[in-house]
Parts: C-alpha cells; sequence; structure tokens
C-alpha cells in the first residue's frame, strides 16, 4: 500500500503552514525571554554552588537548582529550535560521519529488539549545517521510531544525493524549491499515523503518548533544525505501514571541515577590559561576574553606570 504524504508545511485546507508559522513566532517570543531568566538563574546557582563545601547541608538544595535549571533549559532549547531562534554553528559537513556518531548511542536510543539499517550512497555531497543540530534530529526520528515499534522491527536510515527539478518541486506544491539536495530518510516499520494526526504532528507540545511519557517537542525540535538549515521535511505515512521521514538539506561540494576544538575556559586569564552588549540585565550581570571570576573588567554597552569590577 502506497503510504500516504504529509508536508509538515501544508494541510488540504492549506492553512498548516500559517498556524505552525504562527505557533513558532509565539514559542519563539517566550522561549527566548525564558531562557534569559535561565542564563541568570542558572549561572548564579552555578556560582554559588562553587562557594559551598559539599558537607554543607545547603549543597543538595542549591545542586536540585541546577539541576531544574538545566532540565528547563533542554525544554527550551527544543522551542527555540522550532521557531529558528536558536543560535547555530554551521559548518560543511559529511553526514554519514554524523549518522556514524548517532549509531554509537544505539542501545540507549533504539534497544536490542530493533534492527538497525544504515546505507548512504556512493559520492554522497556535502552539507552546511550544525553537526549537533543535524545529529539531534537523528536521534529524535530514531527515538520516535522506537516508540512507534514497541514489539520490535526495523529503524532504517538513509543517505543520497537528490536533484529536484521543476516538475518534481511541483510534486511538493512550490513548497520546496528545483535545486540540489542531500536525502536523509529515517523509515520504521511501526504503527503508523492515523490521518487525523498527520497535520499536528510538528506542533510544539502535541504528543499521542500518555501523559509523561513526552513532551511533545521531538518532532517540532525536528521540523525547526530542517528549516533553519534552509531544507524540508515531508513525512509519508500509512496506519499499519510505518513511517519515514525525508529530511532535504541543500547540498553543496566542498570538502568537509574539522571539528573544532573547545579551547578550556578555566585556562583564560587576563587584565582587559571588555564591553558586553546584550538586551537583557539580568544576563549581562552574571557575564559580568563571569568575567571578574577571571580577572577580566566587564562593561555593557546598554547605559551601564554601574562601576567596573576590580580584582584585589
Amino acid at each position: 500500500m502506497r503510504r500516504r504524504r504529509c508536508d509538515g508545511a501544508r494541510s488540504s485546507s492549506g492553512r498548516c503552514w500559517l498556524k505552525l508559522e504562527a505557533v513558532g513566532r509565539l514559542a519563539g517570543g517566550i522561549a527566548h525571554d525564558f531562557n534569559n531568566i535561565l542564563t541568570a538563574v542558572g549561572g548564579h546557582a552555578a556560582l554559588l554552588l562553587d562557594e559551598i563545601p559539599p558537607a554543607s547541608p545547603l549543597r543538595p538544595g542549591v545542586e536540585e537548582i541546577v539541576r531544574g535549571v538545566d532540565r528547563a533549559a533542554s525544554l527550551t532549547r527544543q522551542l527555540l529550535a522550532f521557531s529558528r531562534k536558536q543560535v547555530l554553528q554551521p559548518r560543511v559537513l559529511d553526514l554519514t560521519k554524523v549518522v556514524a556518531e548517532t549509531q554509537s548511542m544505539r542501545g540507549r536510543l533504539i534497544g536490542e529488539d530493533i534492527e538497525l539499517c544504515t546505507r548512504a550512497a556512493p559520492g554522497l555531497g556535502r552539507v552546511r549545517a550544525d553537526p549537533g543540530q543535524i545529529q539531534q534530529v537523528i536521534v529524535n526520528l530514531a527515538v520516535n521510531a522506537r516508540d512507534a515499534m514497541p514489539g520490535g522491527g526495523v529503524l532504517s536510515i538513509e543517505l543520497d544525493n537528490v536533484d529536484i527539478d521543476e516538475s518534481m518541486a511541483g510534486q511538493h506544491g512550490g513548497v520546496q524549491p528545483a535545486g540540489r539536495y542531500i536525502r536523509l530518510s529515517v523509515s520504521d516499520t511501526g504503527t503508523g499515523i492515523p490521518e487525523e494526526v498527520k497535520p499536528h504532528i510538528f506542533e510544539p507540545f502535541f504528543t499521542t503518548k500518555p501523559k509523561g511519557k513526552g513532551t511533545g517537542l521531538g518532532l517540532s525540535t525536528v521540523y525547526g533544525i530542517a528549516k533553519q538549515s534552509g531544507g524540508f521535511i515531508w513525512v509519508y505515512s500509512e496506519p499499519g505501514q510505518g513511517t519515514t521521514f525525508k529530511i532535504y538539506l541543500p547540498r553543496g561540494e566542498a570538502a568537509a571541515e574539522p571539528s573544532v576544538v573547545a579551547q578550556d575556559v578555566a585556562a583564560l586569564s587576563g587584565d582587559e577590559t571588555i564591553l558586553l552588549e546584550k538586551d537583557e540585565p539580568a544576563v549581562s550581570a552574571i557575564a559580568r561576574l563571569n568575567l571578574h571570576m577571571v580577572r577580566y573588567q566587564g562593561l555593557t554597552a546598554q547605559h551601564d553606570r554601574a562601576p567596573p569590577l576590580h580584582v584585589r
């Protein structure tokens, strides 16, 4: 039986795209403000934790604050991804390596009762995207597939070069323009998606799982990352016939860039003055405190009249 397509951007009424865009703007605005609050709370809690002795009765409470901030920050990052307001660090990627890195998490992601099959077409091109975000896409889709196959099954991840001409672009309702793409396909042999559920699968917090079993942010995060990476996502599914998610990312031929090695922040120290530009005073304050800890002077750009912090 042929699986019916759901593009994640249009419903039969043509209103699904506008609805997702409106929800994205609302979610992004809320998530941005909430993220600023979490940054300030988490930053102060981390600094406080550094000053509390391990044996202090106050330490467990502060540790719980830090854990709570981390959980809330994770949800906020997913909302920012859906709304396409998350800060990305794109570079030229070989997606075969990203898929291989994800495979190392197989046991934790899908368990042993699900067979994992991967395939990459020869001569696969490159994409320019944030590697962490693309890995998040694969992880979220793998978890979604696992939940659709409670009795086991087959999870397939495939990579292909695809050229979309004007005729094929027309088949997608004009949403996806003609061009050269890398297609990332994630398929399962699970329960499939009911027709009445398809228009809602990318909405944040929408879930068909029992209470406490999911946040409803997995697929909305995938949607946002695909869009922010300049790509498109399509869903093919039929109840009882499994589901396939196909993500198209713009293709290039440049060589993959090496991974960036992070510098140890603890090794940084100096006596220079650094100008901070941030529209949230609480975030600026915690940034100034952190700079002060490594002997830098911090000044904020938004009419900051506070005197600089001096190290004795």
